[in-house]
């Protein structure tokens, strides 16, 4: 009998579904059968690097470090097929149930935003709008559900109609961004835009606010304890406007208080990169040199963006599966099949 040393439940009926693990931190030696456990204890220990990247420049009102914005992007990333998004999304859900164990910051919660899948964008949609769309929408929920009868009623009603007007001044600062749809040289257009506008520090305080109303209490009203997570799914797959999107991210969305979770396959985002940065050169430019020249660009700006030490790389399951013990539940009525 073959030693198997993973455990996968497998729902049949929701067999469209990405598998989400419910992972529990344990010790190393009893941890062996979550089958993403490797790539769970380093994404936990980046973001506690994330963290304490936030703590120690505090006083930086800016967030900048040595003259860069923080970093606050981990990439999963592999092949398609390999459990990237499940990676993801699981540690994404244990992050939100969790939280760190770090006795500095096991206080911290955690706020989880359903994810984005820009695959499914149209032409010059931006990723920006969605990621503001999805938090007023989550907002809208919130304040849906709460009874009149609850004793922060009133205090969670007030903090709703603050949060609407951060929310219209947000959307008022990304009606400037609509230049970009006809815009050819789009890249450079963002860093002019980003030097003229408060659009950053109006989204950084947007998510503050929204920390402080998710709190639901008076007494908790602060957005110190709370990290705000985001999770995008697929964004390499967006052929057309993947370096648009990713120059997005990277120019307002990088900021304290909010950690990003990405799927995507990193040499993905290299080919695609080097597609941009190709339409640079003219005809008249030395095609060897050119190769090299976006090459080079393309590696640079996403070491940038997505630091090896930042990256999580999700290899190929093939030989995990045979090693894995699947339980399928057919319906909620019967018990778990082991294969």
């Amino acid at each position: 009998m073959r030693d198997l040393k993973y455990k996968i439940k497998f729902d049949a009926t929701k067999k469209h579904e990405i598998i989400i693990e419910d992972y529990e931190r344990k010790e190393k030696s009893n941890s062996s059968e979550i089958f993403f456990a490797e790539e769970y204890e380093k994404a936990h220990g980046l973001v506690v690097g994330i963290l304490e990247a936030w703590e120690k420049n505090n006083s930086d009102n800016s967030g900048n470090q040595n003259g860069n914005p923080h970093n606050n992007i981990i990439l999963f990333s592999g092949e398609r097929g390999t459990g990237k998004t499940s990676a993801m999304r699981s540690f994404g859900k244990y992050l939100e149930k969790k939280g760190l164990a770090e006795e500095k910051f096991e206080k911290k919660n955690f706020a989880l935003l359903p994810m984005i899948d820009p695959s499914y964008f149209r032409k010059n949609e931006n990723i920006v709008i969605n990621v503001i769309a999805v938090m007023f929408n989550e907002a809208k929920s919130i304040i849906k559900n709460v009874s009149k009868e609850d004793g922060n009623y009133n205090y969670t009603k007030n903090a709703y109609n603050n949060l609407l007007r951060k929310y219209e001044e947000v959307f008022n600062d990304l009606k400037n961004m609509d230049e970009l749809k006809n815009n050819e040289r789009s890249l450079e257009y963002l860093n002019e835009l980003s030097d003229t506008t408060n659009l950053t520090d109006n989204i950084h305080t947007l998510i503050e606010e929204m920390l402080r109303f998710m709190a639901n209490d008076k007494a908790k009203a602060t957005s110190a304890g709370h990290v705000m997570v985001l999770m995008i799914d697929d964004l390499d797959m967006n052929l057309s406007l993947a370096p648009m999107m990713l120059e997005q991210i990277r120019k307002f969305l990088m900021m304290k208080d909010l950690v990003i979770l990405i799927s995507s396959n990193i040499e993905q985002f290299q080919l695609e990169m080097e597609g941009y940065y190709g339409k640079t050169f003219t005809e008249k430019t030395d095609p060897a040199t050119v190769s090299i020249h976006i090459e080079d660009m393309a590696s640079k700006y996403l070491f940038k963006l997505f630091p090896p030490s930042r990256r999580i790389h999700v290899g190929s399951t093939a030989k995990k599966l045979l090693e894995t013990q699947i339980e399928v539940i057919q319906n909620a009525n019967t018990e778990p099949k082991n294969k």
